[in-house]
């Protein structure tokens, strides 16, 4: 083992390389401690940024009014009154040709199933869906082995709406009537 020389100086548990001044060792020693404690500051810092960004976003969005030359009132959510509240919601809720679009797009995705197609689709149509049915409909899929099985058979399907209605809207429920033909066929006619 190779045995290294150091110098000891009138400081007491200094102990530093042979040939350097103590003046340049404290130095690097100084520099040091303020490095672990600047960063122990840095990440103090990063801790409440993320706290109040967190804050923020859990936040309840704020309510606007806009008057007939379109300048903004802001409104507080404890003024805000429960009719004042169902109006706005009432307002924000999507229109019905946006609803038919995504149902129609939905049931493309779910219904018109491909097997050259099937690997795109078919995650695109699960990911439309609530959380909880997707669940249940991931586990289905798993189970039974739909992506291999229409992969596998070399199927193609076509669908035409025939129509598509909006029955009923609930604050939590819309209830839609479609109507389409369906037709499965081989995926390469001869």
């Amino acid at each position: 083992m190779e045995a290294r020389a150091i110098v000891k100086t009138d400081r007491k548990g200094a102990s530093v390389p042979p040939g350097s001044p103590p003046a340049v060792w404290a130095a690097f020693v100084t520099q040091g401690r303020w490095k672990s404690w600047t960063l122990v500051a840095l990440l103090g810092l990063a801790a409440l940024q993320a706290m109040a960004v967190l804050r923020l976003a859990t936040r309840p969005p704020e309510v606007v009014l806009l008057d007939a030359a379109g300048d903004p009132t802001p409104v507080r959510r404890t003024v805000a009154t429960d009719a004042l509240l169902k109006f706005l919601a009432d307002k924000t809720r999507p229109p019905d040709v946006a609803v038919v679009r995504f149902t129609r797009d939905f049931l493309r995705l779910a219904l018109g199933l491909n097997s050259s197609t099937i690997e795109a689709s078919w995650p695109s149509a699960i990911a439309m869906m609530a959380p909880e049915l997707r669940t249940r409909v991931e586990a289905e899929a798993a189970r039974t082995r739909l992506v291999e099985t229409w992969r596998r058979a070399q199927r193609r399907t076509d669908i035409s709406f025939d129509e598509i209605v909006l029955e009923g809207r609930t604050p939590g429920v819309l209830t839609i009537r479609a109507t389409l033909t369906r037709r499965t066929g081989p995926l390469v006619e001869r």
